[in-house]
């Protein structure tokens, strides 16, 4: 048996003075986005947070989100992942953050796709940039494949 994993590690710096408010914005955040259910008072969330919610629970995505250290001594939120998560729902979130602090900001986040055992399909990964009014993908997710198939190229 093999296991997978997708890994990435980044550092949100938010703009000056920010911090704390920053802190509590992704504390509420992943709270939210570990216990929210059918049940949650969805009036206790901000807006965009609740929309995100709904959209997530929705895709089924709500336990694929990724660590979130937002150590005290530090002046940045470290997002990171060393197992499995949904890069979709962690771009989402940070590009709500860039629209509520830092509309003008931008992250790339670099992944890679691993496997515990040699296996053909086991290695990979990709890239995303994130800004306020942008998610910019590459490789898509199917683009692999799509190329293959376009070049009737056949992997054994």
């Amino acid at each position: 048996m093999a296991d997978y994993y997708q890994q990435f590690s980044v550092m949100l710096v938010p703009p000056k003075g920010r911090l704390e408010d920053v802190r509590a914005w992704f504390r509420r955040v992943v709270d939210a986005l570990w216990e929210y259910d059918e049940d949650t008072d969805t009036n206790s969330l901000d807006p965009d947070v609740n929309t995100l919610m709904k959209k997530f629970q929705a895709s089924g995505d709500l336990e694929s989100f990724c660590s979130v250290d937002l150590d005290p001594d530090s002046e940045s939120i470290w997002l990171y992942e060393e197992e499995s998560c949904n890069i979709g729902v962690v771009a989402e979130v940070v590009q709500l953050y860039f629209r509520t602090f830092d509309p003008t900001g931008e992250l790339i986040i670099h992944w890679a796709d691993t496997c515990s055992k040699m296996r053909t399909d086991g290695f990979g990964g990709g890239w995303v940039l994130i800004r306020a009014d942008l998610l910019l993908w590459s490789p898509e997710p199917d683009q692999y494949e799509k190329e293959l198939a376009a070049r009737k190229v056949r992997v054994a």
